[in-house]
């Protein structure tokens, strides 16, 4: 039958199951993080910073951070989100300088670190600015500092966009335990989650070559006793599911029975990311200096990542 008739409350459709073998390969969906950083649109355009009409571009790269850890256990929660700004022109000979403007309306900034090697608060210098706009002035790095790193904040907590929304379900069937993960895009993203990968750890109570999983294209790791399903793009309102079923060790010698065994846990981490949107409401604009009459052009590219641990 059709797996998505199913109820997301029953058991794990057992037609979804096929037996899996085993093997310990690394799987390459979980690389390191500056990979989501770096990857995708979230790199700058290689392509000239020389504008038309006497234009001289600089490229802004925003990229924001999401952690958020839930334990089931003690029912507490955190969440904590970081944003990255890289900048670069190659049109702009080394130790030129332009202002970045940053407008914080809604007070989302908590704290802003500035590479004091690049970078200079201007803001007190300025007698007309909005609520929440900033003025920092950027000097160019050597052409060896192709990309430069010139601010991380954090956001404060009252910020609580949750693009995406983790369910795990366990159930002791028995002989099996079947364990089932459910996400859910939220509907008011502007951007379709990519980059998506849910790796679950598996306790050791669970005989891993029994596994069965509902999606191909997964991968047991005996080594690690770690899961990894890469999951398909996930648009806005949209959701998807991942399943496995573990027989117990030594399953039916010795002490209990099937009522007396205690439900174990499987650790979730679930990873995601998406282009050409963010977390926060931080704006940018750049400017000339004050001794530097040139016109410039801003190419942002923006992104942000989702790493949602579930314990």
């Amino acid at each position: 039958h059709t797996r998505s008739l199913c109820d997301w409350s029953s058991d794990v459709c057992s037609s979804d199951l096929t037996d899996f073998s085993t093997h310990g390969g690394e799987d390459d969906t979980f690389m390191s993080d500056q990979w989501l950083v770096e990857s995708d649109g979230s790199d700058f355009d290689a392509s000239s910073s020389r504008g038309g009409g006497g234009e001289t571009r600089v490229d802004i790269s925003l990229h924001e951070e999401m952690t958020c850890r839930f334990d089931e256990m003690s029912n507490t929660s955190s969440l904590t989100i970081v944003g990255k700004v890289k900048v670069k022109s190659s049109a702009m000979e080394a130790g030129s300088s332009f202002d970045l403007v940053l407008d914080d309306e809604e007070g989302h900034i908590a704290s802003i670190e500035l590479d004091t090697t690049w970078v200079t608060d201007t803001t007190d210098s300025y007698s007309n600015l909005e609520k929440g706009e900033h003025i920092y002035r950027i000097q160019m790095p050597p052409p060896q500092e192709s990309k430069s790193q010139v601010a991380t904040y954090t956001c404060c907590k009252s910020l609580r966009r949750i693009p995406l929304l983790v369910q795990s379900r366990v159930r002791n069937a028995g002989q099996y335990i079947r364990v089932g993960i459910k996400l859910r895009a939220n509907p008011s993203n502007a951007s379709t989650l990519t980059n998506m990968a849910v790796i679950m750890a598996v306790p050791p109570s669970m005989n891993g070559d029994t596994v069965k999983l509902s999606k191909k294209g997964a991968v047991w790791d005996s080594l690690k006793r770690i899961i990894v399903w890469p999951v398909q793009p996930i648009k806005n309102g949209e959701s998807e599911e991942v399943q496995a079923q573990f027989e117990f060790e030594e399953y039916g010698g010795g002490g209990g029975g099937e009522g007396n065994r205690d439900i174990p846990s499987f650790p979730v981490l679930v990873r995601c990311h998406a282009l050409d949107d963010q977390l926060s409401s931080v704006k940018f604009g750049v400017t000339d200096t004050d001794n530097l009459d040139v016109a410039f052009r801003m190419n942002l590219v923006r992104s942000y990542c989702v790493l949602h641990r579930k314990s």
